[in-house]
């Protein structure tokens, strides 16, 4: 049995704890294989704590540190800064009984509470539901490096140091993720501090596809095409061995990340060939509030005909959360929402028009990078669900060799694609947080295997 708890920093008032769905393993002494977990049955059970944090939302999981990592206690706040900031919290049955904490406190002072304020509660508030439990680690989601960081690592004073002298590539997530890393350190200090950067997994793109076009001695002091949606890319990448085996991952690759941020990844061989993001997440597809591509002429334009858009802030802010499916439909970069209205807003449907279009193409593009498609994965939060998005994606690809399974579509198959069709599309959920678990529990083995 799962349990629920929601709090809403806008009323102040705890809700009820409601039942809401069953599960197979009811106990926490039972992994997901239902194998036992001598971890969770242990006097002081072990866990690690992965925390993800966005611009303005946070998601967390514990999980068991056993084998099976069983996840234990998971949740978002979202809406950070404003006065409806909500905090959600999910248990696993076994485990909100054994802890007694409240939450009162934290709701109301969570309400309009900046980054490293929010932060600080938030790890209060999942320390004070583990109880007994020890965090053995902590794993941060990060979203950019800079050009200081590569490949995941522990986190030291060093690493926190290059993080926020980064601080001007990325502005619209460094600060959340480096509060958070302060505020985990503070409440679980004996833990290992982990960062799992999002850019890793491009890292060693062909020298091609990293270059920018612009003087090199911006080059050596280390612009380049970083990629982003890493983590998302392995677990894939992982899911894609598991269910198409070896010669799906060893073939030619299109993963696609659809969602409020999007982007694609082209794999050839099992090696990363390609990316639409570059040096931020703002480039490539059309997205929720950034535009993609755009021609740099126009900023240039920009800042020299409208007064309010003459500083890097206010430039930033309108790249990051004014352009994309919102400016376009001048209401909602949501796609649920413009899907709803297309119908009667030209607005709604330009904005869609424009997201597929700018899909289509970059997915060609990336295909052509590759010299041809043997698989096509959508995944993400648009890629998953959005079935006509897939669709309108995919109509008039048949070139390529794809050619879609209507009914298989409608009902979101793991395949939707023909069985004549030469390219086998794919839909397959993300889990970034799972993937960055793994990432954690090899390091802490290393570090066992080093002492």
């Amino acid at each position: 049995m799962a349990l629920w708890v929601l709090l809403s920093a806008k009323d102040g008032v705890d809700q009820p704890v409601r039942k809401i769905q069953s599960i197979k393993n009811s106990t926490l002494g039972e992994s997901s294989s239902g194998a036992p977990s001598s971890t969770v049955t242990a006097r002081r059970p072990t866990v690690i704590l992965v925390l993800n944090g966005g611009s303005s939302s946070i998601k967390f999981t514990v999980y068991s540190a056993g084998s099976g990592h069983v996840r234990l206690l998971w949740g978002e706040l979202t809406h950070i800064g404003e006065r409806d900031a909500k905090l959600t919290i999910q248990m696993h049955a076994s485990f909100i009984n054994s802890c007694n904490a409240t939450y009162s406190a934290t709701s109301r002072a969570i309400r309009g509470a900046k980054s490293r304020e929010s932060a600080r509660l938030l790890l209060a508030a999942i320390a004070a539901r583990l109880c007994g439990y020890t965090v053995i680690a902590v794993g941060h989601r990060v979203v950019h490096g800079g050009i200081y960081l590569a490949g995941h690592q522990k986190i030291t004073a060093r690493v926190l140091t290059l993080l926020k002298r980064s601080i001007p590539i990325d502005p619209a997530h460094l600060p959340l993720e480096i509060a958070l890393i302060e505020a985990a350190r503070r409440q679980f200090s004996r833990a290992l501090q982990y960062a799992c950067l999002d850019s890793a997994f491009h890292e060693h793109l062909p020298r091609d596809a990293q270059r920018l076009p612009i003087p090199r001695r911006y080059t050596r002091d280390g612009l380049r095409r970083f990629g982003f949606h890493g983590l998302s890319y392995s677990y894939l990448m992982q899911e894609l061995l598991r269910c198409g085996g070896t010669a799906a991952v060893g073939g030619r690759v299109l993963l696609a990340h659809l969602g409020a941020g999007s982007s694609m990844a082209a794999v050839k061989a099992g090696r990363p060939l390609d990316t639409t993001m570059a040096f931020t997440p703002t480039a490539g597809l059309v997205m929720a509030t950034r535009p993609g591509d755009l021609d740099p002429g126009l900023l240039v334009y920009l800042m020299r005909a409208y007064p309010h858009l003459k500083t890097a802030a206010a430039l930033d802010r309108f790249i990051n959360a004014e352009c994309g499916m919102f400016g376009i439909s001048e209401s909602t970069g949501d796609m649920q929402t413009l899907l709803s209205i297309a119908s009667r807003d030209v607005r709604a449907a330009d904005a869609v028009n424009q997201y597929v279009y700018a899909a289509r193409k970059n997915l060609g593009s990336m295909a052509a990078a590759m010299g041809g498609l043997d698989t096509l994965v959508f995944s993400g939060g648009i890629g998953e669900h959005a079935t006509a998005v897939r669709a309108r994606i995919c109509a008039g690809l048949e070139f390529l060799g794809i050619k879609i399974d209507q009914r298989a579509n409608r009902l979101s198959k793991a395949i939707i694609s023909t069985s004549s069709s030469k390219v086998t599309v794919r839909v397959i959920p993300t889990d970034e947080e799972r993937f960055m678990i793994d990432i954690i529990t090899d390091a802490l083995s290393a570090g066992r295997n080093s002492a």
